[in-house]
């Protein structure tokens, strides 16, 4: 069977109707071009835009090993994952720093109330909600290489810059710089990684991407714990230089993940990476297997414009309406107590160490129950039920911390 469309079939459509007088019914399905089941095979009659970056390196009858692909995925995840993980690092530990820095009187200091932290967060989540369009907008204009490690730079500068914090306004206008720069920069990276790795793949990398914001809380914890004990030093309170080191580490890593990061598949070269990452061969495996799992990757180059009715079109296709309402209330469960547990454990008694160590333990199991729910959803191929388990194993615990007694 043919499995190629002539120009005459793309022209006059797969099929020609037996109701057409001028067709006889034998003939109209003579000339069916029939393509097998699955969407691997739709690469063969979807060819990629010349737009694309990997066009070049597009063959639709190249063939390669399971052996050379998974060598190929163990590359991409040490050069790409890695880094990326590293980067979301840098996210979680400005996001988080502020939690540890409540257990070293950071209210009381900035004469702030709890109603004031709460507005500073509210704040700080509006302006993190209000740049996630405008940021892809210009993730899509100017590429993941450019745009991603420039957030993390302007993020990590406010994030030192919170040290000198000396009354509420202050604080509100340095939570709402960092909401503004952080919002986009999940879901950039996100897309970006899908330009890397097949649709299966992607679970355990996302896994990878969420256990490194909770490896990032274990570390910032253990961090605080002794950063903290600087309260004093050069007259400061221990907060200012929690966050000074950790707003610099984070401007680092933007600046290195600018000289660092690829700009495609098959522009792997940069400031410190002089030579490609991959071969020529394993980049037409690359492309290749890409696109045999997902042709729609090929119809556009990673830096075509998103325009605002690209946004109303998705915002209006009600397939997606119950994702969104999930992505909405997922995370309220949970957050309260994650965002308050230093806070929580310090008014209950404990002190500044054992209170930012105290937080530590939530962290690991996260951690690990997240792996495994990732490698089991990988495995068996099953999305909605492993989903499901996450959430479900959260409301027994919350439960718990409403009917438990106090002390």
């Amino acid at each position: 069977m043919d499995h190629h469309l002539s120009s005459s079939q793309t022209e006059k459509g797969l099929f020609s109707s037996p109701l057409d007088k001028n067709v006889s019914p034998a003939a109209s399905f003579s000339h069916v071009s029939v393509v097998p089941v699955g969407v691997e095979h739709l690469s063969d009659v979807i060819p990629p835009h010349e737009s694309y970056e990997g066009v070049h390196r597009y063959d639709p009858n190249a063939t390669w090993t399971p052996e050379e692909e998974s060598a190929l995925v163990r590359k991409t995840d040490l050069y790409l994952l890695t880094w990326i993980c590293v980067m979301f690092f840098g996210l979680q530990l400005d996001r988080g720093n502020l939690s540890n820095a409540l257990t070293d009187n950071l209210l009381k200091d900035l004469n702030l109330s709890t109603n004031d932290y709460n507005n500073g967060t509210t704040i700080q989540l509006l302006c993190f909600l209000a740049a996630e369009f405008p940021v892809q907008l210009l993730t899509k204009r100017f590429g993941f290489k450019q745009i991603l490690p420039i957030m993390m730079m302007l993020w990590g500068t406010v994030s030192w810059a919170q040290a000198w914090m000396n009354n509420r306004t202050t604080f509100y206008i340095t939570r709402a710089l960092i909401g503004a720069c952080e919002g986009g920069f999940i879901p950039g990276t996100i897309l970006f990684t899908t330009y890397f790795y097949k649709s299966r793949e992607l679970s355990v990398r996302l896994a990878a991407f969420w256990s490194t914001l909770n490896i990032a809380r274990v570390i910032s914890s253990l961090l605080a714990a002794g950063i903290l004990n600087m309260r004093g030093v050069g007259g400061k309170p221990g907060w200012f230089w929690l966050f000074l080191l950790e707003g610099i580490l984070t401007f680092v890593i933007g600046f290195i993940s600018y000289l660092y990061l690829p700009a495609s598949p098959t522009r792997t070269t940069g400031v410190i990476w002089r030579r490609p990452w991959y071969t020529e061969r394993q980049e037409i495996i690359m492309i290749n297997r890409l696109l045999r799992d997902d042709p729609a990757k090929g119809l556009t180059a990673l830096k075509e414009p998103a325009k605002l009715h690209d946004v109303l079109k998705a915002w209006g296709d009600s397939s997606m309406w119950g994702l969104y309402f999930i992505g909405l209330v997922a995370y309220i469960p949970a957050t309260p107590v994650q965002g308050y547990l230093s806070l929580t454990l310090k008014r209950i008694g404990f002190s500044t160490f054992d209170s930012n160590m105290l937080s530590i333990p939530s962290a690991v199991l996260q951690i690990i129950l997240m792996l495994l729910l990732a490698k089991s959803s990988e495995y068996f191929g099953e999305r909605v039920w492993h989903c499901i388990f996450g959430e479900f194993w959260v409301l027994p615990l919350l439960a718990a911390l409403l009917a438990l007694p106090s002390g």
